[in-house]
């Protein structure tokens, strides 16, 4: 589904990405039972004379934990999306610390459903 490429929506999010994500988080309890997805927010407030800073720059956009304790990271992109030089740092700093990382894409030519189906495998691959 190509409906809302160029567009964005809360955050300036595209879309198209922030409904994958949704529907990966509606799908993943079915599929995959034995993993507690998150959504990470990310954000700096300013109270006063203060700025309270709330996640770290370039963490991904969902984590999650297997039972039994395993973590994974998911960063979330569009088709053609690139990480920023702060997303390859938490990419590299997750690998090197052994935890599992994906880069969730969707392909050319992919329904939704199709790129949640390929989605949901490769995630019960980190298990």
């Amino acid at each position: 589904m190509e409906t809302g490429v160029g567009s964005y929506g809360l955050c300036g999010v595209k879309l198209v990405e922030a409904t994958l994500v949704s529907r990966l988080l509606l799908e993943q309890p079915k599929r995959l039972p034995d993993l507690r997805l998150f959504k990470r927010s990310i954000s700096v407030v300013q109270i006063e004379d203060r700025r309270i800073a709330h996640g770290i720059k370039g963490q991904c956009d969902l984590w999650g934990t297997w039972r039994g304790g395993r973590h994974v990271e998911l960063e979330a992109k569009q088709k053609r999306g690139r990480l920023s030089p702060e997303q390859e740092t938490w990419r590299d700093w997750c690998l090197a610390w052994g935890v599992p990382w994906l880069q969730l894409k969707p392909i050319k030519g992919e329904t939704e459903e199709q790129t949640i189906d390929r989605w949901i495998i490769e995630i019960r691959l980190t298990r």
